[in-house]
């Protein structure tokens, strides 16, 4: 794989998505149906079988990758602008 290969990890309540992109083409894409119990609240219940379900959605899709990108939900993401002075690279 390129090192601008990633794959594109969206876990959604009902479905995990995949998509392996690679210099900006999406190469590959899979899903698998998300266990009843798995999420709940918006959370996962088991790390593990999160992982699990992933590691086999790629297997079964035929899909590797050293690099992934994950899209979180919006609950789970903070944004804030501020506004900061200029500064030297040694400054920052």
């Amino acid at each position: 794989m390129s090192s601008n290969t990633v794959l594109g990890i969206d876990i959604g309540s009902d479905r995990l998505k995949l998509a392996l992109v690679s210099n900006g083409r999406v190469m590959k894409t899979a899903y698998a149906d998300m266990p009843e119990s798995l999420i709940q609240d918006s959370r996962f219940i088991s790390v593990e079988t999160m992982a699990t379900l992933i590691s086999q959605t790629m297997k079964e899709s035929g899909i590797r990758a050293g690099s992934a990108a994950v899209i979180l939900p919006g609950d789970l993401v903070y944004v804030k602008n501020v506004d900061v002075p200029l500064m030297t690279e040694e400054q920052l």
